[in-house]
């Protein structure tokens, strides 16, 4: 039981890194494009 619990808590974790890397990435890109615009404008 505590084996199964443990499990699911790393996944959830696993899981909430994985979108606070994808939220990071895509600000990323997004401040990356509004740089290019800047410098093409």
């Amino acid at each position: 039981m505590k084996l199964a619990v443990k499990l699911r808590f790393e996944a959830l974790l696993a899981a909430l890194r994985l979108k606070s890397m994808a939220l990071a990435e895509r600000n990323w890109r997004e401040q990356i494009t509004a740089k290019q615009e800047e410098r093409e404008g």
